[in-house]
């Protein structure tokens, strides 16, 4: 594998930037580093807004060499310069203490001065009949205004980093850069580069506050340049939108955007919609967009489905099924403790194949490390065959957390069948269908009327068997207050990075009214599903996409894998003076909680600022009742009570603030450090110290990780009259072989208290310290019996846990690969219906660019037809000829109207042409009663419907054959492709019901004589609710 590229510029000797480049990136990593020194050597100041608008319009449009490209940024780079920064002086609310004197015209004012102050009436009077946009300015205004005492205050300059950013985004890369590094403004260049090109760009954001925000600070530079600008917003109207994205560069969610793009495919008609195409897309939050959510579906929903009845006796049946399975893993436990007995590793793999989080299971890995990692092996082992072994034998279940999975034994099987009825074989009711088809005997009417019945039956088998599946889950895999909470009679889901509550999302195919109805709250029905893409299926019908981020670099074979991406990071433009102090590995949970606090109250006594980040909200309260019990003031951060989070987020940075949040790594709101905090901090501390010498005039060593911090710590150690000696990270008072060690440290200290499984959101919440050059630490405080370490896959030794950094590392690393098999299980399984979806899109919209459509219908007609006579009378031999016939004239007259007794006798391929020119006749006769328009929008429509409305049961239907493929004990390869055969047949199934539908909908069309050529077209019920 190639390392990433890391870009990282010099502040001594600026413009200049050293590229380090590795593997295929080397070629990305130049071109952006070219950029910064040519894009530095272009000076546009003297250029006057026309010529520098005038320079912009030649590139409009035209092919972008590299030379072209370094044009483009110059212009970028001096439009912001004085869009978004010298223009801030036309801001009538601007304060400045010599901004009055310009404006004044009563004040004497030097030659230099008047330019200033004629500028500012010149442009008041314009302003009152023209856009901003459109008032230019001489170059002298600039000149004059950078030489002004108010130069300072109305800066706003690009750095070398965001222009290096810009052009790495370009190049089909996700940038990697630290907070407060300026992503907003380094995603502008590539935004107006690709709208100049002519092409249409979505900048994708977190949430609907920051598109508008980032909106409305850049839209001067955008609008100055000739591009427009808008914003899709969750509260706004198809009006609304469809002149939002009408603009050259749109900002919004990419929730609001995939939506719409999904509503879009409802839509009857080319002009309802209200997107116009997807062809450049520039990321923000990327990882988490794009690697986190990548994998989440967006769904449009209808009406709701279903009864939830079977609902409550499944959940007796699981209910008991759990319960006997905790009696075996009772037994099994019980014989852990005894370490004679023999083979200890297997019957502990078979206690962590039932129940990963077994009391058993943990605690025997904090007492033996070794035995987690051969346990996993010998599942492993027995695994790959993707059959029930001895290791199994006993269990009714097994549980899989490092994938997400759970599922059955033939032993569960049994159990549940025994208590529901069959539901995990339908062969004896396929075959039943089959043979109903095949009976002649039985009238056509009659045989529909049991077909349909059984269906049913089948439908509903697959649904219970769907609703165990997903009932185990949320029994095994899913807890309270760390996946979901219940909050007034709701089950509300949280965001596992963020902490936050999700409020408009819920688990699908049967898991949240499974979580409803173990939680004893109102369970509500499945809705149906209109329309299904996960974001990587969206973002993939992009032509070029981009993103930018904190924290990319640990998910670059995600981002080159499903999106193609390249990653590169781009070094901050002040080196981070953060310490990242080792971790602290303890055996047990009660150790670490007891460390946690003892961190907490020594930062806290010197008055440091302490932010403790969680992962669940369990884990929050445990601690914060135990931060009370010490007498330590504190606030508290997390799903269940998250009001006021931004005055909480804000003021954690305060001087003795103690902050517990539960994954704080995904929060937006900067935390804002006390302007006097260090030099506070610092006079508290030597105080602690001169106290603590002058009880224990011990030697001491001052462990203070950052040169800095020494330096700033012995200027005032010096006040004590004490010998010292410094070294490049610590301390010595009274000598050099220290008796007593310390630390100390400046700005925010944050305590880690669980691993992620991403080494990512660990570096984002260290990344809450030490912000744009701020002083800082964080420390990782873990126990072996998290459950990181209790579910990874990798083999762990005593020596492992001394060194606590190397033994976090490959934890994490083992995490993460899991983690990536698991997103390459569920990439597979998505794909199946991702390329479904887009192959009905296509097909829908042929069907809306259609302008006559007359050719799509005879097509339709002559499939159906084809097949109908392939499948009821080309099978037919000497002798069975005429009840065959009867059965297809039957069909015939029912399905289209249509009469064929007269031409008995005749042969399959005479009969298809007979029967396709009566159907057409029968189309014909439809125009002619509507009119040519009419009839073409009622074709359109009726075509539309039908195969909407069955594309709705076809996403049912292969969900269902997902879910059961899941509960197999198969491996994935054959799960994946005994699920590809399958899902293509029930789509092709599907093809040809909707044309046998629409076929047989518009030959025996009912004519109403009152008809007239401009009577509007209705649409069904459940499309219309939906896109209004």
């Amino acid at each position: 594998m190639s390392d990433p590229s890391v870009i990282n510029f010099s502040s001594a000797d600026r413009p200049r930037s050293r590229v380090e480049r590795m593997g295929v990136l080397r070629r990305t990593g130049g071109s952006a580093q070219a950029s910064v020194s040519t894009v530095r050597a272009i000076d546009l100041s003297q250029a006057s807004d026309a010529e520098l608008r005038a320079r912009a319009d030649d590139l409009r449009h035209g092919a972008l060499d590299d030379d072209a490209l370094t044009d483009c940024f110059a212009v970028i780079d001096e439009t912001i310069r004085r869009r978004i920064g010298i223009w801030q002086v036309f801001d009538p609310e601007i304060e400045h203490a010599d901004i009055g004197r310009y404006r004044d015209p009563t004040h004497d004012l030097v030659a230099s001065d008047k330019v200033i102050a004629e500028t500012l009436a010149y442009v008041a009077e314009e302003s009152a009949s023209r856009y901003f946009a459109d008032i230019g300015l001489p170059s002298e205004f600039y000149s004059t205004i950078g030489k002004s005492s108010l130069a300072a205050a109305l800066r706003f300059e690009p750095t070398d980093e965001q222009i290096a950013a810009g052009r790495l985004m370009l190049d089909r890369t996700v940038v990697e850069m630290d907070a407060g590094e300026g992503k907003t403004v380094a995603a502008a260049f590539p935004a107006i580069t690709q709208a100049l090109s002519g092409r249409k760009v979505h900048v994708l954001t977190a949430n609907d506050y920051l598109a508008l925000r980032d909106a409305e600070l850049l839209a001067p530079a955008y609008e100055f340049l000739g591009l427009t600008v808008g914003t899709v917003l969750s509260h706004m109207s198809d009006a609304e939108r469809r002149t939002a994205y009408r603009r050259d560069i749109v900002y919004g969610t990419l929730r609001e955007i995939g939506f719409d793009y999904l509503r879009d495919n409802l839509r009857h008609s080319r002009g309802d919609m209200v997107q116009s195409g997807l062809e450049v897309a520039i990321v923000d939050e990327a990882d988490h967009a794009l690697v986190d959510d990548g994998r989440t579906p967006l769904i449009i929903s209808g009406k709701p489905s279903g009864s939830v009845r079977s609902v409550f006796r499944v959940k007796q049946a699981v209910e008991g099924l759990i319960e006997e399975q905790e009696r075996v893993v009772a037994s099994l436990a019980e014989s852990l403790s005894d370490e004679s007995a023999t083979p200890r590793v297997e019957r502990y793999a078979k206690v962590l194949l039932a129940d990963p989080r077994n009391d058993a299971v943990v605690s025997a890995a904090a007492r033996d490390p070794r035995l987690l990692g051969r346990a996993r092996a010998v599942i492993d082992t027995y695994s790959e065959d993707g059959l029930e072994n001895e290791l199994t034998e006993g269990l009714l279940y097994t549980t899989d957390p490092r994938r997400g999975l759970v599922a059955l034994t033939s032993s569960g099987n049994d159990y549940v069948e025994g208590r529901l009825g069959p539901i995990f074989d339908a062969a004896g009711l396929h075959a039943e269908l089959a043979a109903i088809e095949s009976d002649r005997s039985v009238p056509l009417t009659e045989r529909r009327r049991r077909q349909e019945a059984v269906s049913k039956r089948i439908s509903r088998q697959y649904g219970t068997a769907n609703q165990v599946h997903q009932m185990l889950r949320a029994y095994v895999l899913l807890a309270r207050d760390e996946d979901y909470i219940v909050a007034d009679g709701r089950v509300v889901l949280i965001d596992d990075l963020t902490g936050r509550r999700k409020t408009d999302s819920k688990y699908q195919y049967g898991l949240q009214a499974a979580l409803e109805a173990k939680e004893g709250v109102r369970v509500r029905p499945d809705p149906q599903t209109q329309a299904y893409l996960t974001v990587e299926g969206l973002v993939r019908q992009y032509g070029h996409v981009s993103g930018m981020t904190g924290t990319a670099l640990e998910a670059l074979e995600t981002f080159r894998r499903s999106y193609g991406l390249d990653v590169a990071r781009v070094e901050p433009a002040s080196p981070s003076r953060r310490v990242d102090r080792p971790p602290r590995v303890h055996t047990t949970q009660g150790e670490k909680l007891e460390a946690i606090v003892e961190e907490v109250v020594y930062w806290n006594r010197t008055g440091r600022p302490v932010l403790v980040g969680t992962r669940t909200v369990e884990q929050s309260e445990e601690i914060s009742r135990l931060l009370s019990e010490a007498q330590v003031v504190h606030n508290r951060l997390d799903a269940v009570r998250d009001e006021d989070e931004a005055r909480i987020v804000r003021e954690a940075g305060a001087f003795g603030a103690v902050t517990v949040a539960t994954n704080m790594a995904g929060r937006g709101t900067d935390i804002l450090l006390d302007d006097d905090l260090d030099e506070r901090v610092t006079n508290r501390f030597v105080g602690i110290l001169k106290e603590r010498l002058d009880t224990e005039p011990h030697s001491v060593r001052v462990d203070c990780g950052h040169p800095d911090v020494v330096e700033t710590l012995a200027v005032r150690i010096g006040d004590l009259g004490s010998p010292f000696h410094v070294s490049e990270t610590a301390l010595f008072i009274q000598g050099i072989d220290s008796e007593v060690t310390m630390e100390f440290g400046l700005g925010l200290h944050v305590i880690g208290t669980e691993m992620n499984e991403a080494a990512r959101v660990d570096r984002q919440l260290r990344g809450r310290s030490g912000r744009q050059g701020q002083h800082g630490s964080s420390r990782f405080v873990l126990s072996l019996e998290d459950r990181p370490f209790a579910t990874s896959s990798r083999r762990l030794s005593n020596s492992d846990v001394e060194d606590a950094g190397r033994l976090v590392e490959q934890v994490q690393s083992s995490i993460e690969q899991d983690a990536e098999a698991l997103r390459v299980v569920s990439y597979d399984l998505a794909r199946i219906i991702e390329r479904q979806t887009l192959n009905y899109y296509r097909a829908r919209n042929a069907v809306l660019d259609d302008e006559s459509f007359d050719e799509t219908c005879r097509e339709m007609a002559r499939g159906v037809v084809d097949r109908l006579v392939e499948r009821l009378l080309r099978p037919s031999i000497l002798g069975d000829y005429s009840p065959r016939f009867d059965d297809l004239a039957e069909t015939v007259r029912l399905d289209f109207d249509i009469d064929i007794e007269d031409l008995h006798g005749l042969g399959a391929e005479s009969l298809c042409e007979e029967i396709f020119e009566a159907a057409i006749t029968r189309f014909g006769d439809v125009e002619a009663a509507l009119g040519a328009r009419k009839y073409h929008r009622l074709a359109k429509t009726m075509a539309l419907q039908v195969s909407d409305g069955l594309w709705t049961q076809h996403l049912d239907l292969v969900q269902d054959l997902i879910v059961n493929a899941q509960l197999s004990m198969a491996g994935h390869n054959s799960v994946v492709a005994e699920l590809v055969f399958r899902a293509e047949d029930a789509y092709r199934k599907f093809m040809e019901q909707a044309a046998d539908r629409f076929v047989s909908r518009l030959a025996t069309f009912e004519i109403d004589e009152d008809t007239g050529d401009d009577d509007p077209i209705v649409l069904a019920d459940d499309v219309e609710a939906i896109l209004v």
